[in-house]
């Protein structure tokens, strides 16, 4: 029946309620206190804490409220005062902060518009806050993800034992092209818009007085903050890893910064590890944990696009392709080359066997004789008459043509008239001769 629904209903909402009320009953009371850049307090002015109400401080500046989440719960809040700029805190954003479990919530804050925000030397706690939060609005990356080359020197995290030994951050030496006017660091063209309508200063004041401080002396952190906003990632990964080291107390801002700037030089292990860290000082920062998806979505998009550019590599099975083991390739060859060797042997073996038979049939033969008969008739070959005594010179003339092979094979040189009397004969004149003589 509807009286039945709408009762049902009814009962929900006061069950909801009442455990909304027991939740922030079970909340710590804490209090605040709101001073001014000269330390005056800030007295009967609005003091708004997002989604958890607004509050008037009394004369000396002080309001208690109920922390929206009970003890234990590490949740973060953000504080407003109207007409006035909150500098302190500033956890990534001004105003924000982590509620602490019991205690008072010191703000500091300028009026709207006061110059001494911007100025180099009162506004660094705005500057450096400004920065962080820019540098803290990560943007996903777009085209290849693939890595820049330079050289790599390893940096780790000193002063905390604790903090120390986990994260390792490596700074870039490299070369930076300078970025146009619509392509300024950290997206900041329309952050600078829209932070300058909330500070009560124009966009072009307030970068003007961002680019002073950037190039302003200061500490490490200061200097890193700074090339950082300038573009210059290499020095600020370098200087703000150097900050971390000589810092006694581990502060997210810090870790942010450093892992933006790791992220800009698309280091994106070292830029997780330095949001984890970051995680570890508050564990339930929601803006950091934005942060570390996008930076583990550019991991996953950098591995894919390296997995897919990457050439097969030598002995690895690819897809439809059947690949042989180097182990199984090199037992091939070896064979290969054996068998090469033992043919030659054999080849060397039949030869050498060749040339033994041949030596010994010549030992046989008495070509001295024969030599020494026909060796005149061969010098003078003019004064041949017979066809007998031409027979005997072709076959002296043969018998020396073996014989000076043979000698040239095993090594030995002919005697200087057989030498002599096989240049006339390869020159036809025994030939020439015998012809004449028949």
């Amino acid at each position: 029946m509807p009286w039945r629904r709408d009762s049902q209903v009814a009962c929900s909402f006061c069950v909801l309620l009442l455990s909304l009320g027991a939740a922030r009953a079970d909340a710590p009371l804490l209090s605040a206190s709101v001073h001014d850049g000269d330390s005056h307090a800030v007295g009967q002015e609005e003091v708004r804490i997002e989604n958890v109400g607004s509050y008037l401080t009394s004369n000396s500046g002080e309001f208690e409220f109920r922390a929206p989440q009970p003890p234990g719960r590490d949740s973060a809040v953000r504080f407003r005062v109207r007409n006035w700029v909150i500098v302190k805190p500033c956890e990534l954003i001004n105003g924000r902060t982590f509620l602490p479990a019991t205690g008072t919530v010191d703000i500091k804050v300028y009026q709207l518009g006061d110059n001494r925000l911007i100025d180099a030397a009162y506004g660094a706690l705005l500057s450096q806050c400004l920065v962080e939060e820019m540098a803290s609005h990560f943007e996903p990356k777009r085209g290849s993800a693939a890595h820049s080359q330079g050289f790599m020197t390893p940096h780790h995290f000193g002063g905390n034992q604790r903090r120390d030994a986990a994260i390792v951050s490596v700074s870039w030496q490299g070369s930076f092209r300078k970025v146009s006017a619509s392509e300024l660091p950290l997206g900041r063209n329309d952050f600078l818009a829209k932070k300058s309508k909330e500070l009560g200063f124009s966009a072009e004041q307030l970068a003007s007085a961002l680019e002073e401080w950037a190039k302003s002396p200061g500490d490490s952190y200061h200097r890193g903050l700074g090339a950082l906003y300038e573009g210059k990632y290499t020095d600020a990964a370098v200087l703000i890893a150097e900050s971390i080291r000589s810092s006694e107390r581990a502060l997210t801002g810090r870790y942010v910064s450093l892992a933006r700037a790791e992220y800009e030089l698309l280091h994106f292990e070292n830029a997780k590890s330095a949001l984890v860290r970051a995680l570890e000082v508050h564990p339930g920062d929601e803006i950091v944990q934005a942060d570390l998806n996008l930076v583990s979505e550019a991991m996953a998009k950098s591995a894919a696009e390296t997995q897919v550019e990457q050439p097969p590599v030598q002995g690895q099975n690819t897809p439809g392709r059947p690949t042989s083991s180097p182990s199984a390739s090199a037992t091939t060859l070896i064979a290969v080359a054996a068998a090469a060797i033992l043919v030659l042997f054999v080849l060397l073996y039949y030869a050498y066997k060749r040339l033994i038979r041949a030596l010994e049939k010549f030992d046989k033969v008495d070509l001295t004789s024969q030599v020494q008969a026909s060796t005149a008739t061969l010098e003078c070959p003019e004064t041949v008459t017979h066809k007998a005594t031409v027979t005997e010179a072709v076959v002296a003339a043969a018998i020396l043509f073996r014989l000076y092979n043979l000698l040239r094979i095993v090594g030995r040189r002919p005697p200087d008239n057989v030498v002599r009397i096989i240049d006339r004969v390869r020159s036809n004149e025994v030939h020439e001769t015998a012809g004449s003589g028949t």
